[in-house]
């Protein structure tokens, strides 16, 4: 694969104080309202009211998909250029986003006004991932810090709480020195993507540990499930296994770069940078797509960074235009 997938919780606990002193050139360009003020300590990040108070989804309908376009995520800060991570907090009011611009900016994302609480610019990497880091305490929404990469061989963590940045070198035992995506997750499997000659491109594991995709520079996503892999596991007595996917998609025909699970594990987001408006959403309980959304007069450009919030109430597109698409899933009680 060409991108690295790191198990993020693990390397930063490893690296964080050992590598080199916090950045002091990473310039604030605060945005409306002080940052500090806005975030540090209140509710936007140290509140679990958003996930305590959620109610259980219900199982979502297949076929027609009930989807209305709101105002885009980051509309009091559009990107100079292409927009390459969109990321929710986990306690859904927050919204980050990242780009070739050396940005990272942060919303606060209600549909309507999505104000821009701060902005950091990062002089010597233009941003390809970024995500948030969430610590093992009982405050599950209380993500104090993310970890942002581009092309190269270092990463950057930046603290929420004194808005303040890290530099961090990789390990010397990563064989890869261009970090391009990153992904906080639990221990990976080890598997032979089926059909895949080496073309494999992205990898995604739902919040639950139930589905496992994979996209291909031809076009192809594979969906595995859990289930089939620990039954390989056992037949195999823990070694690399392989088993056939769940479903094959396969109406995307160019590199399928960008998968996102819903966080209640019942839609799949499919997306292509390589041609415009190449973007599919597949209904997991039934593995099938929705036929009703997108659709040619979907304005999504060209396809760089997806993800929904921790509700599954909206749905975040970030495009080489930069702009954030942001979309509201009616089904879903709970932005």
């Amino acid at each position: 694969m060409g991108s690295q997938v790191l198990s993020a919780g693990a390397f930063l606990r490893k690296h964080h104080t050992s590598v080199n002193p916090r950045t002091q050139w990473a310039q604030n360009h605060g945005g409306s309202g002080d940052f500090l003020e806005g975030l540090k300590g209140s509710s936007f990040l140290t509140s679990a009211a958003a996930l305590n108070g959620r109610s259980v989804s219900s199982r979502l309908p297949s076929g027609q998909l009930e989807i209305t376009r709101v105002k885009d995520a980051n509309q009091h800060g559009p990107s100079d250029s292409v927009v390459n991570a969109v990321r929710f907090h986990p306690n859904g009011q927050v919204l980050l986003t990242g780009g070739l611009d050396k940005k990272l900016r942060f919303f606060q994302v209600d549909g309507v006004r999505n104000t821009l609480l701060h902005e950091v610019h990062f002089e010597d990497m233009p941003l390809m991932d970024a995500g948030f880091v969430v610590g093992r305490g009982t405050d599950a929404a209380a993500a104090e810090s993310a970890v942002l990469v581009g092309r190269r061989s270092f990463m950057y963590l930046f603290d929420l709480q004194t808005a303040r940045a890290e530099r961090l070198t990789a390990p010397s035992s990563m064989a890869q020195k261009s970090l391009e995506r990153v992904a906080v997750s639990p221990s990976r499997l080890t598997f032979a993507d089926y059909g895949n000659t080496g073309s494999a491109s992205s990898l995604a594991v739902s919040s639950d540990g139930r589905y496992l995709a994979t996209g291909s520079r031809s076009g192809t996503v594979n969906v595995y499930l859990r289930t089939d892999f620990d039954a390989a596991s056992v037949r195999e007595k823990g070694g690399a296994c392989s088993v056939t996917p769940a479903r094959e998609v396969t109406s995307l025909t160019t590199d399928t770069d960008t998968l996102s699970f819903s966080p209640d594990s019942q839609i799949l987001a499919i997306g292509s940078r390589m041609k415009r408006d190449a973007l599919r959403l597949l209904h997991l309980p039934s593995m099938t797509a929705f036929t009703n959304w997108p659709t040619s007069r979907s304005p999504l450009g060209y396809v760089h960074a997806l993800d929904f919030s921790p509700n599954c109430g909206f749905f975040a597109v970030g495009n080489a235009k930069g702009r954030t698409l942001l979309y509201r899933l009616h089904h879903y009680e709970r932005a």
